[in-house]
Formats: structure tokens, sequence, C-alpha cells
């Protein structure tokens, strides 16, 4: 088996069910963008994910669930291509939005969600999927 192999739409949902999660809409994403779209700034959070990526040699990243840009805006000046992929509008207007105040020319956006057919994804690079799991689930955990 390799990577193709995997439905990875039908593994997120199996999770959904499996958690006992509620999956969140994309109205709900949308509702959320404005005070999302202004906690894209530099954190610890961020500058430790990054210090850890690999980007020798990189050109494209692809940021799955980007939001308004936490982790793919910071990249976006040493790349030559950055697409951030969500399935809310508002997050992905919030990512241009912040891109161009930033002087970003290079970040494009993708309207998708995981169950979507993603054959019209280009191949990037690197690829980060930073889906943050609700507040049940980390409960759940402790």
């Amino acid at each position: 088996m390799n990577i193709t192999d995997i439905d990875f739409g039908r593994l997120y949902r199996s999770h959904y069910v499996a958690a006992n999660m509620t999956p969140k809409s994309p109205d709900t994403w949308d509702q959320r963008a404005a005070e999302m779209s202004g906690r894209v700034r530099k954190s610890r959070y961020t500058d430790e994910f990054i210090d850890r990526m690999d980007l020798a040699g990189a050109d494209m990243l692809l940021d799955i669930g980007c939001g308004a840009g936490t982790i793919c805006l910071p990249l976006a000046d040493r790349l030559r291509r950055v697409i951030g992929l969500d399935f809310s509008q508002r997050m992905l207007d919030g990512l241009l939005d912040n891109a161009a105040a930033l002087g970003h020319d290079n970040v494009e956006a993708l309207r998708l969600a995981w169950e979507d057919d993603w054959s019209a994804v280009p191949a990037c690079d690197i690829e980060a999927a930073l889906h943050k799991l609700h507040d049940k689930a980390k409960r759940r955990s402790r």
C-alpha cells in the first residue's frame, strides 16, 4: 500500500465518529474568521513549529486548514508559492487580506473540505495540516 491508496476523507470522518465529536460547519468558522484573523501574528508556537520544518529545496507549501494564515504567512517570504486551503471562505478572505497587508503576492487560497475531491490541488514540496481537534477531544484525553 502507498499513500495514494489511502482515503484520507474517510479516515477523517471515521476519526470524528470514534472521538464522538460533531464536525463544525464552514459557517461556524466563517463566524470566527474576524477574531482568528486578528490572531495571525508572531508567536512562540508558530516560531517553534516553523523552526522544525525542513525547507531545504522547498519551493511550494500547502497549508491545509490554514485559517487566516498563522503558519503559511510567516513562510511566504521564504517560498515561491504558498497555497492556503480551508473550507471557510471568510477564513480564506482573511488569509488573502493578511497576505496583502504583509506585501505577499505569492499566496493563493483554495476552498475545499477534507471530504472534497482534491485532485486539482497541486503537488507541493511541503504540506502542513495543523487541524486542531475540538476541546471535547482534548478533555477526553486528559
